[in-house]
C-alpha cells in the first residue's frame, strides 16, 4: 500500500511538473504589516485567479509566461504588476494601499439629496439588462468550507475536547466544481473532487455562487438593487476611486430598520456601467450574523463578473458558539454574450436630470422598438423607458418557453471519482492554502476515520466479542422499535408508554400498536397496521386496522432543454404524481370533530390537574375506504367512503388529583347552540370529495424533479360531503355539504408577511343530521394552543358554535417584521418573533365571533406566547393567555 501511494505521488508530481512550470506565491499585508485575508489574485490573460487565505497567503500555479497579475482587496488600492513566470515559482510579497476616496463634484439638487439615489437608481434600472447580458457562461469554483467550535457548555467541554475538538480545531471541506448557465435559469453543477473531514461526501456549491445580486433577493434577502430597495434602504455616497482605469463610486448601504432579511455595509458600483465592482455586506438570517464579501472583475469589457466570494457565519445555539467561513475561487470562465444586449446603455436619471429627459419625452415614441433602437444608436434612455424594455423582454421570453412556470433549472452531479482524490492530490492542486487550523482539523479526523476503519475489520473478523443480537428487546416493547433484516421489509411496534393517558369516558387507557411495511422495486409500498386500545374504568377494548398501498408514478418528460453554452440537450422528467389506497376498519372511540382540537396528553392534563374534561368522545364501528391522488404540485383529489355504527359514550371516571369544590367534571356530551348533542344510535354511510388546487404554483428542477416554490400560488379548496343514515327512525334521510376555501401567503415586504384563511359552506337536506357530522370548528378552551396558528380559534368553545347550517370561517395571521419587542436587536438575535392575529366565525348562533391576539413567537426557538380578547357581536367577552409550541406535539413522539 505504502509503495502504491508512493508511485502514484511521484507520477502525479511528474505530470503537475510538465504541465505548470511554477507560478507564483507569497503573502498580501498591509501598510501596518497585518495581513489581508481573502484577497483577490487574477491573471488578466486567462481571465481567472485565486484568493488568499485568512493568513493572507497564497500560490497559483501557472505555465511558464509573462503574465499582468491583478491584486486587489475590497477597501484597499488595487496593485498590478508584470510577473515573468519560468521555472518554479516566483515569489511575490504583495503590499496594499488603504482605499483613499475622493468626492466627485455633484450639482446639489433642491431637495438635498445625496447622489448615492441617482446612483443606485440608475444601477437598480440595469439590473436586469444585467442578468441577460449573457447568453451563458462556463467557469471552474474552488469551494472551501471551514466550520469550529469556539465555545461550548461547560458541563460538556471535557468530554468535547477529549473528541480532539476545541477552538484550534477546524472541520474543513472542499470541492472543486464545474458550473455552468444557460439563460434564464438553467444552471449546472458538477463536482470534480471533494474533499472533506467526516463522512458526507457530498458537497454542493455554496447557492451564493450562481445566485446574484442584481436579482431582487438573495436567499430571502432583499438586494439593494431590488426594484423595492428604497422601501428598505438608505444610501449615502462615501466618494470615489479608481480601479483599472474604471471610476468606482462607494455608497454605503443602511437599512431603514435594522434586522433580519436586510443587508447592511458597502456595495461599490462601476460608474457608467452601473454594474457591481465589489461589496462587503452584513446581514441577519435566523439569529444568527452573516458577512457577505464579493469581488468582480471584468472578463470582457462592460462584463463584471465574480471573481472570489467569502460568505461567514457567526452564532451561538444552546450555549455553543460557533464560526462558519465559506470561500469560494472562480475561474475560467467561459463567456457568451446576448447578441439581443449587445449595445451601450446610457441611462437618464428623470428625477434628476429632469431637462434632458424631457428632451427625450419630447423626441420619442413610446412603443418599445423605438427604445432599442435609440440604444443600439448610443442615445439615452430613461430608466423608466429601460425598465418597461426590460420586463417586456424578459415576458416575451416567457411565454416562448415550453414550460413558462418553471423559474429555476438546476442540475447537480457528482463525479465518480470525486471523492477518491487522496490528500496528495489535493496538494498539488489547492488553490488557496490550507490555514493551520484547517490542517489540524483533516489530521485529527483522517486519524479517527483510520481508526474507525481498523474497527471496523476488526469486526468483521469476529474480533470484537458480546455484539448485540438483532432483535426486539424490553426498551422496544415500551419505546417501540423496528426490526428487519433488510430496509424494504420492515417490522415494527409503536411506542406504548407515551400512550398512557387520561379521559373521563375510559379512565386511565393506552394503545399499543403493531404493523408491517414492504417496500418494492417499482417505489410502492404496502404497509399493514393493527392498534388495541383498553380503557381501565370503562373496561373496554377497542380495536382498529389500516392497510393500504402507497403508489410512487415514474416521472414523466415535460419538457427538453439545452444545459450548455454549446447548445446540446437534455430531457427532462417533471413530477407526475403519487396515489394512496387505504382500507381501514374496526370499533374505536373517537373525538366528535376529525380535526383533534385538543391534544389526549393536554386533556390528560386538564382533567387530572384542573377538573376539566374538554375531550368528548363517541365510539364507531367502521370499514372505509380511501383513495388519495396528487396529479402534480397543482392539483391533488381525495376520496372517502366509510360505513359506520355509531354510539354515545358516557363518563365512567371521576378521578382527579386536585378535587375542587367548586367545579365538577361535566358529561360527556358536547354543549351547543342549535341541537342537543346527546344522538341515539344510528348507521351512516358518509361519501365525501376533497380537490385541492394550486393553479398559479411556480416550480424548481433540481436533477429532474420538479419542486413547488413555497407560497408561489394560493390554495383553492373544494369539499363536498354526501351522509345517508339507516335504521334509525329518528335520524332517517341523508344530507349534502358544500364548503369553499382559500389560504396563502402574502408577502408584504418591508412590514412583514401574513397568512390568510378563508372557508364558508352550507348544508342541503339536514333536518335529520346527527352531530358528529357537523361542521366544527378548532376551539380552545385551555392555556396550550396546539393546533396550526393559522386557523384555529384560541379560546372558542370547542363545539357550542357547530353548526348544520351556512358559516364563514376566517383567519388573518400578520407576523411583523419589526413591532414592539423585537425592535430590540438582542431580541432579534435570538430568532424572536411577533405576530398579531384575528380569528372570526360567523353562524347563527356565533353573533359575529371574532378573536383578536398577540404572540411573541419562537421564544427560546421552541415556544409561543400569545395575548388574546374576544368578541362576540362586537361587544367584550374575555382576556386569555395561550401557550404554543412550533411543533406540533405529535411530532415530538415520531
Amino acid at each position: 500500500m505504502l509503495f502504491t501511494r508512493l508511485l502514484a505521488f511521484c507520477c502525479f508530481s511528474l505530470m503537475a511538473h510538465i504541465v505548470y512550470a511554477g507560478g507564483i506565491t507569497g503573502t498580501i499585508k498591509d501598510t501596518d504589516g497585518n495581513p489581508i485575508a481573502y484577497a483577490t489574485i487574477y491573471v488578466k490573460e486567462l481571465g481567472t485567479g485565486t484568493t488568499t487565505n485568512v493568513e493572507g497567503n497564497y500560490t497559483y500555479r501557472l505555465v511558464a509566461g509573462i503574465y499582468n497579475v491583478t491584486f486587489q482587496s475590497i477597501g484597499y488600492e488595487t496593485v498590478v504588476q508584470r510577473i515573468n513566470v519560468s521555472n518554479g515559482f516566483v515569489r511575490t510579497d504583495i503590499v496594499l494601499k488603504a482605499q483613499t476616496y475622493e468626492l466627485a463634484q455633484v450639482e446639489v439638487t433642491s431637495g438635498g439629496r445625496d447622489p448615492a439615489y441617482t446612483i443606485m437608481r440608475k444601477a437598480i434600472a440595469k439590473a436586469p439588462f444585467h442578468t441577460n447580458q449573457l447568453n451563458s457562461y462556463e467557469a471552474t469554483v474552488y469551494l472551501k468550507g471551514s466550520g469550529r467550535l469556539i465555545d461550548s457548555p461547560f458541563f460538556l467541554r471535557k468530554m468535547i475536547a477529549k473528541q480532539g475538538v476545541d477552538s484550534s480545531f477546524a472541520f474543513t471541506s472542499e470541492s472543486v466544481n464545474e458550473i455552468s448557465y444557460v439563460r434564464p435559469n438553467i444552471y449546472k453543477e458538477k463536482v470534480i473532487s471533494v474533499y472533506t473531514t467526516g463522512e458526507d461526501r457530498d458537497v454542493n456549491p455554496n447557492a451564493y455562487i450562481t445566485d446574484s445580486f442584481y436579482e431582487s433577493d438573495i436567499a430571502g434577502v432583499v438586494s439593494p438593487l431590488s426594484p423595492k430597495a428604497f422601501a428598505y434602504y438608505k444610501f449615502v455616497y462615501e466618494g470615489f476611486f479608481m480601479d483599472r482605469g474604471y471610476e468606482i463610486d462607494k455608497i454605503r448601504v443602511i437599512p431603514r430598520s435594522r434586522g433580519e432579511n436586510v443587508f447592511s455595509g458597502i456595495i461599490n458600483i462601476v460608474d457608467g456601467d452601473w454594474a457591481i465592482h465589489s461589496l462587503d455586506l452584513n446581514t441577519m438570517k435566523f439569529g444568527f450574523l452573516a458577512n457577505i464579501k464579493q469581488v468582480y472583475a471584468p472578463i470582457e469589457e462592460k462584463v463584471w463578473m465574480p471573481l472570489n466570494l467569502r460568505y461567514k457565519v457567526n452564532g451561538k445555539y444552546l450555549g455553543f458558539k460557533f464560526e462558519a467561513d465559506y470561500l469560494a475561487s472562480v475561474s475560467d470562465y467561459k463567456i457568451e454574450l446576448n447578441p439581443d444586449l449587445e449595445y451601450e446603455v446610457v441611462v437618464v436619471d428623470e428625477a434628476i436630470e429632469e431637462e434632458l429627459a424631457k428632451e427625450i419625452e419630447a423626441s420619442k415614441n413610446a412603443k418599445i422598438e423605438n427604445i432599442e433602437g435609440r440604444l443600439s444608436q448610443g442615445k439615452e434612455v430613461t430608466r423608466k423607458e429601460l425598465r418597461k424594455m426590460l420586463k417586456e423582454y424578459e415576458r416575451e421570453e416567457r411565454d416562448e418557453q415550453e414550460a413558462p412556470e418553471v423559474e429555476e433549472n438546476r442540475t447537480f452531479v457528482v463525479d465518480s471519482m470525486a471523492a477518491k482524490r487522496d490528500s496528495m492530490y489535493w496538494e498539488a492542486i489547492r488553490p488557496i492554502p490550507l490555514t493551520e487550523i484547517e490542517s489540524r482539523g483533516y489530521f485529527v479526523m483522517d486519524s479517527l476515520e483510520v481508526a474507525e476503519e481498523e474497527k471496523a475489520k476488526k469486526d468483521s473478523l469476529g474480533i470484537r466479542k458480546n455484539k448485540k443480537k438483532e432483535g426486539f428487546g424490553l426498551g422496544d416493547l415500551l419505546f417501540g422499535g423496528s426490526y428487519g433484516k433488510t430496509k424494504e421489509r420492515r417490522f415494527f411496534i409503536k411506542p406504548a408508554l407515551n400512550t398512557l393517558q387520561f379521559n373521563t369516558v375510559d379512565g386511565y387507557n393506552f394503545e399499543y400498536g403493531l404493523g408491517y411495511r414492504q417496500d418494492y422495486d417499482n417505489g410502492n409500498r404496502w404497509y399493514l397496521e393493527g392498534t388495541g386500545r383498553y380503557g381501565f374504568s370503562r373496561k373496554a377494548v377497542n380495536y382498529r386496522f389500516d392497510t393500504g398501498i402507497n403508489f410512487k408514478q415514474k416521472n414523466t418528460t415535460i419538457t427538453t432543454v439545452s444545459i450548455g453554452p454549446d447548445g446540446s440537450s437534455v430531457t427532462t422528467d417533471g413530477y407526475a404524481g403519487k396515489a394512496k389506497l387505504r382500507l381501514s376498519g374496526g370499533k374505536y372511540v373517537f373525538q366528535y370533530n376529525p380535526d383533534n382540537p385538543i391534544h389526549p396528553l393536554v386533556n390528560t392534563v386538564t382533567s387530572l390537574l384542573s377538573e376539566n374534561n374538554f375531550m368528548k368522545l363517541y365510539e364507531k364501528q367502521f370499514v372505509g375506504l380511501s383513495f388519495e391522488k396528487t396529479f402534480n404540485a397543482e392539483w391533488e383529489m381525495t376520496f372517502t367512503g366509510e360505513w359506520s355504527d355509531r354510539n354515545t359514550l358516557n363518563n365512567n371516571s371521576g378521578h382527579v388529583y386536585f378535587d375542587r369544590d367548586t367545579r365538577t367534571y361535566t358529561p360527556n356530551v358536547p354543549f351547543n347552540f342549535e341541537t342537543n348533542a346527546d344522538f341515539m344510535p344510528h348507521q351512516a354511510t358518509i361519501i365525501a370529495l376533497s380537490v385541492a388546487g394550486k393553479p398559479w404554483q411556480k416550480y424548481r428542477i433540481r436533477n429532474g424533479k420538479r419542486t413547488a416554490i413555497a407560497n408561489s400560488s394560493p390554495t383553492l379548496l373544494f369539499n363536498a360531503r354526501q351522509g345517508i343514515y339507516h335504521n334509525s327512525p329518528s335520524a332517517d334521510g341523508n344530507f349534502t355539504h358544500l364548503e369553499l376555501g382559500f389560504q396563502h401567503y402574502f408577502d408584504i415586504g418591508y412590514r412583514g408577511g401574513m397568512d390568510v384563511k378563508v372557508n364558508a359552506g352550507t348544508f342541503f337536506n339536514q333536518a335529520g343530521m346527527q352531530f358528529p357530522d357537523y361542521k366544527h370548528f378548532l376551539g380552545n378552551q385551555t392555556i396550550f394552543s396546539t393546533t396550526d396558528p393559522v386557523g384555529s380559534f384560541r379560546m372558542l368553545d370547542y363545539y357550542a358554535f357547530s353548526t348544520n347550517d351556512a358559516y364563514l370561517n376566517a383567519h388573518v395571521h400578520y407576523q411583523f417584521r419589526k413591532f414592539l419587542v423585537t425592535q430590540i436587536f438582542e431580541a432579534q438575535l435570538l430568532g424572536i418573533k411577533e405576530n398579531i392575529f384575528v380569528n372570526y366565525l360567523n353562524t347563527d348562533f356565533s353573533q359575529h365571533y371574532f378573536e383578536a391576539g398577540y404572540s411573541i413567537d419562537n421564544i427560546a426557538r421552541f415556544f409561543r406566547l400569545e395575548f388574546i380578547t374576544n368578541f362576540s357581536d362586537f361587544n367584550y367577552l374575555d382576556f386569555g393567555v395561550r401557550i404554543g409550541i412550533a411543533t406540533n406535539l405529535d411530532n415530538l413522539f415520531e
